[in-house]
């Protein structure tokens, strides 16, 4: 038995779906849309807090990119866990982020767990309380991949996520502007560069022996991004905790990562 808290969550929100075509399929355009990733020590959130426009049949302008990406929500870090009365308290340790002023901060919640439902009451910085409630849509995983893992260059570093049957993964570059040049906010041109710079998706995944599957179910990208399955991913090799992933036809020299759960 695990901790009651690891897998994969969908933050439920009331509201009605708009759904248009896309490609061969269609895709709605959900007023918003939340997942929670959580691992024994660490967590990824993503989120569309607004509703979105419908996806692009082309690459989106430098405006279009720039309103997107300010109504999209995605940090990730280490938590720590304990036991309350009734509950379990988490402070999350903020270590990546789409809004780099979030790194290094911490948020505080309790969380009441029933099964594969919980109800997270968060505390807000302005004093506020926020509730909301997830729904488990898988558990921790047996796999040898199930777990935490990031890899990091020299020009950004990366988180992955991975439950029995979802995932999340992030990215984020060392050139990112850090804070807004003038004033309180970035502006549109600091808002781009930070979108240039940062990379977020999380979805459902199929694993093999060698090789695994993603199909995102969000993300930050602008061309329907969750509806498009990624390439396939081949395990070149697996240690205990070092595993090296490459993606054939795309980019054949492989690239390690390294277990932090």
């Amino acid at each position: 038995m695990g901790n009651p808290w690891e897998g994969f969550w969908q933050v439920l929100y009331d509201g009605v779906d708009e759904i248009v075509p896309f490609g061969n399929t269609t895709i709605a355009l959900r007023n918003a849309l939340d997942f929670v990733v959580l691992t024994r020590s660490h967590f990824m959130e993503i989120g569309q807090l607004e509703k979105r426009p419908g996806p692009f049949d082309r690459p989106p302008t430098q405006q279009e990119a720039v309103a997107l990406f300010r109504t999209f929500r995605a940090f990730a870090g280490r938590c720590n866990w304990r036991k309350g009365d009734g509950s379990w308290l988490l402070d999350e340790s903020i270590t990546m982020a789409n809004d780099p002023r979030l790194e290094a901060t911490t948020i505080q919640s309790s969380l009441e767990f029933d099964g594969d439902r919980c109800l997270c009451h968060r505390n807000l910085p302005e004093g506020k309380r926020h509730t909301t409630t997830w729904r488990r849509l898988s558990g921790a995983g047996t796999s040898d991949l199930s777990g935490g893992w990031e890899t990091e260059g020299r020009d950004e570093r990366w988180m992955y996520l991975v439950t029995a049957g979802h995932y999340g993964v992030m990215r984020v570059g060392a050139a990112r502007p850090r804070t807004p040049s003038h004033g309180k906010e970035f502006s549109d041109e600091e808002i781009f560069a930070l979108s240039e710079g940062f990379g977020a998706n999380a979805g459902a995944r199929l694993e093999t022996s060698l090789t695994f599957d993603h199909w995102p179910m969000i993300g930050n990208g602008a061309s329907g991004y969750e509806a498009q399955k990624h390439p396939t991913f081949r395990i070149d090799s697996h240690e205990k905790d070092r595993i090296v992933l490459s993606i054939p036809l795309w980019v054949e020299t492989g690239e390690a990562w390294h277990r932090i759960d």
